[in-house]
């Protein structure tokens, strides 16, 4: 059952994904039911990984701008939901948090005194071979 309904998720998921950038851009899409776009914005938000901090800050994204529409109109049919963005928003802030601490205790500097900047990587592209 668990299946059948992450199925189902993904398959809404895929339905909404070409009304995204009408949503993110009031496009004619959009226009004639924002909520519908809202609703497209926070399916998205849901279904996107968020485990590197970059990732979890676009799907915040999708929360914000899903809560911008629905504070621009009057959510009759999705009055519950933008009731509920705000916990949701405040939640993901939470979990980008979480990914950004992870990240930087994955991730240090090296001493000061190190021979090569802690940005080289190697070779630059283009650059003559020594």
């Amino acid at each position: 059952e668990a299946l059948a309904l992450e199925a189902a998720f993904v398959g809404c998921v895929e339905a909404a994904e070409p009304l995204v950038w009408q949503a993110f851009e009031n496009g004619p899409a959009c226009a004639g039911c924002a909520e519908a776009c809202a609703l497209v914005l926070v399916l998205q938000g849901l279904a996107m990984a968020y485990s590197e901090t970059p990732l979890c800050s676009q799907t915040l994204l999708f929360f914000v701008n899903a809560y911008r529409i629905l504070a621009s109109v009057e959510p009759v049919a999705m009055l519950s939901v933008a009731e509920m963005l705000p916990e949701m928003v405040n939640a993901r802030r939470a979990q980008c948090g979480e990914a950004r601490r992870r990240e930087l205790e994955a991730v240090s500097l090296p001493p000061a005194d190190a021979d090569a900047p802690w940005y080289d990587a190697g070779p630059r592209v283009g650059a003559p071979a020594s």
